[in-house]
């Protein structure tokens, strides 16, 4: 078993050989609810997703520790919890929005000094013809834009960065 996490929520994962794939159980680490899902290897980096009764052809990447899943145009980073962050350890990468995958800058919707909230679009990037809007991970304000529209990237590169809201705390103070 190991320990997703997708967002700010934890998943425990448990593959289930199959006869043409893998199968899992995805539990959530605060509910009693599990689900069944399927992935049987394609070809070209796809695989076919079985979620229940919905089926998806999705491509899917890893990248360290991290499972990258496009699915219906929008790519979905699953983090997996190493030793180190299990323990406590380990939250820096919020404050980067990390390129999954290399490609080209289409447009930016953000600057400098923007305050965004988690989800709202930062930008939308092209990779092997596929655009994907990538979204703020978290509450934050924009530090830089590290990449103008028609830039290329590498897989990795930081694309935009993030720093913290100040606290209630650090308003008064």
């Amino acid at each position: 078993m190991a320990t997703y996490r997708l967002d700010d929520n934890k998943f425990n994962v448990t593959p289930t050989p199959l006869h043409d794939g893998l199968g899992l159980i995805i539990a959530s680490a605060t509910e009693s609810a599990t689900h069944p899902v399927s992935l049987t290897p394609l070809a070209d980096g796809k695989a076919r997703l079985h979620l229940g009764s919905t089926m998806h052809i999705v491509a899917v990447a890893e990248d360290g520790d991290d499972l990258l899943v496009q699915l219906d145009g929008e790519v979905i980073r699953l983090h997996r919890f190493t030793a180190f962050e299990a323990a406590g350890g380990g939250d820096a990468g919020k404050d980067s929005v990390i390129a999954p995958m290399p490609g080209t800058v289409i447009s930016v919707t953000t600057q400098p000094g923007d305050q965004v909230t988690k989800n709202d679009p930062l930008m939308v990037i092209e990779s092997m013809k596929l655009q994907t809007t990538i979204g703020a991970p978290r509450d934050g304000t924009i530090d830089a834009v590290c990449f103008a529209a028609n830039d290329t990237f590498d897989k990795g590169a930081a694309l935009i960065t993030l720093v913290p809201l100040p606290t209630d705390d650090e308003e008064t103070a």
